[in-house]
């Protein structure tokens, strides 16, 4: 049997540099549970009646212990190989820049079920919908948004969808694909279906059946489609976010489509007189009170006719907002003889103004705290009356408090719009 067993080593041995005892060795190390197993039955053997209990129980500690090692020296291997998978490139060609992820300007990300709104592509009405609110934006604002990717996010609950600004949640909400919205005005009937709240303006909603149609319009309610509510929530999230939405690039592609009209004057204003940069911060600064930019000519003129004021594009606001008076006006509050607004206490004003020294453009807000609590409680009862009335929220304030107005107003009431009456 001892012959045999050894001619059958020999004969099979794996030629490789390893000498005999070191192939044996590394075949004793190679499978633990094979040492195991001969552990188990050596201990077995040893606690039967009549045989050698002293030496079967002492070959089963050692195979026992050379299993558990094996074992250990297993273990330690996997976990090197894992280390190793983790640290190696994922291909076999090295990494480029190409594989740098670009964060999108815009997404809008959509749960599994608001899916069949886009499956058509083109034909689908909400991308024909994005499509409309760009070109809208283009000629109501004056300048052209990034596109608007969309991807499914199968994270997301089931009937949810979000928008990303550059890689950031700027808001989210729900829409019943298969239902309709009835968004219900003040004193309307109570509608049956799932009572939620307008996503974009906040007011309260029903997503009824597609039956109840008829029903919700007789009771007054504003029915609209899915698509409509999404589309909707995410044209007012560009409007809220534009002045994000305007980098240095789309800047840039402005002033170099405005050339082609005025070429005399980008040429010896930019950027001589007004470079990019502070043409791109007095932009954004316009566009953050929902000033649309699209008269470029007035505010490179005016601008460049302030030199002296361009380290801080605060200081020349006033002007620029002066020469583009009639479109915030129309923007604001529309054509007419006349207009209600809500006015300031000129004691009040006049406590802002010593706060922020007399003289001086308001700076972005640096009041006392508590005067500043005082003013946005105020803002808030004066814009809730407003808008009972059905009037726009609009505050007039002098030029020199206008700016530390509106960025209180903004804060407690962000629909409300702080307008000055005069250039100084």
């Amino acid at each position: 049997l001892i012959i045999s067993t050894a001619a059958g080593i020999l004969v099979t041995r794996v030629a490789t540099e390893d000498d005999f005892s070191g192939q044996v060795s590394k075949q004793f190390q190679a499978n633990s549970n094979a040492l195991a197993v001969v552990a188990g039955v050596l201990g077995i053997l040893g606690v039967i009646p009549g045989m050698p209990h002293f030496i079967f129980i002492a070959f089963a500690i050692l195979f026992g212990g050379l299993a558990y090692l094996a074992h250990q020296k297993t273990i330690k291997r996997e976990a090197e190989a894992v280390i190793a998978a983790r640290a190696a490139p994922t291909g076999s060609e090295e990494l480029e820049w190409k594989d740098v992820p670009i964060v999108e300007p815009l997404c809008l990300e959509l749960a599994y079920r608001l899916i069949p709104l886009v499956d058509r592509g083109d034909e689908s009405d909400l991308i024909k919908r994005i499509k409309a609110i760009r070109r809208k934006f283009v000629t109501e604002v004056g300048f052209l948004i990034p596109s608007v990717h969309i991807r499914d996010n199968l994270q997301l609950p089931a009937e949810n969808y979000r928008v990303l600004l550059y890689g950031a949640e700027v808001g989210r909400g729900q829409c019943l694909p298969d239902r309709l919205l009835a968004i219900q005005p003040a004193g309307t009937e109570v509608i049956s279906g799932i009572a939620v709240k307008d996503p974009t303006f906040g007011m309260p909603a029903v997503w009824i059946e597609r039956n109840q149609r008829d029903d919700a319009i007789t009771k007054g309610c504003t029915v609209v489609e899915p698509a409509v509510v999404l589309a909707t929530h995410l044209d007012h999230l560009i409007r809220e976010h534009s002045n994000e939405l305007l980098g240095r690039q789309e800047t840039q592609d402005l002033l170099d489509h405005f050339k082609m009209s005025y070429p005399k004057l980008i040429e010896d204003v930019i950027p001589k007189v007004v470079s990019v940069a502070n043409l791109q911060r007095i932009l954004q600064m316009l566009l953050d009170e929902n000033v649309p930019i699209k008269d470029l000519r007035t505010i490179i003129e005016i601008a460049s006719g302030h030199p002296d004021k361009l380290s801080n594009p605060i200081e020349v606001m006033p002007f620029i907002r002066y020469a583009l008076r009639r479109t915030i006006v129309q923007e604001t509050l529309g054509e007419g003889p006349s207009f209600q607004v809500l006015g300031i206490q000129p004691e009040f004003e006049r406590l802002i103004e010593q706060s922020i020294g007399a003289g001086a453009v308001a700076p972005d807000g640096v009041i006392e705290p508590s005067l500043a609590r005082l003013f946005g409680e105020e803002v808030i009862k004066g814009v809730q009356e407003m808008e009972a009335n059905n009037l726009p929220p609009v505050i007039v304030s002098g030029t020199r408090t206008r700016m530390t107005f509106a960025k209180i107003a903004k804060r407690v009431c962000p629909q409300a719009i702080v307008l000055a009456l005069g250039p100084t």
